[in-house]
């Protein structure tokens, strides 16, 4: 995966927020190499900059269900790739945006 395919800010190992967003202002438009938003990273960077925080966007457009991007395109191999970077936390909470509420 690339820089733009995922977002993650790694802080105290207390508990991290895993965000999954919509499918952003192109409306089901997304070209893959367009640059979508990681949705809530500015409120969260503003306002909670002390927490782990991981972001994915909806490259496929798709509620998720092609995956996160390129190689990541199987519901095992995202869970895997989620699992690897909040095994080591206490507490993780995941967080949506419309298709993304679906994924979280």
């Amino acid at each position: 995966m690339n820089k733009n395919e995922y977002l993650y800010i790694p802080k105290k190992k207390e508990f991290i927020i895993v965000f999954f967003g919509g499918c952003g202002s192109l409306k089901g438009k997304a070209k893959i190499n367009d640059t979508l938003p990681f949705e809530f990273s500015n409120f969260m960077s503003k306002n909670y900059e002390n927490i782990s925080r991981l972001f994915f966007v909806d490259y496929f457009q798709c509620f998720y269900s092609k995956g996160f991007f390129k190689k990541a395109t199987t519901f095992d191999y995202c869970c895997d790739f989620i699992k690897k970077i909040i095994k080591d936390y206490k507490r993780v909470y995941f967080c949506g945006i419309s298709s993304g509420g679906y994924a979280a």
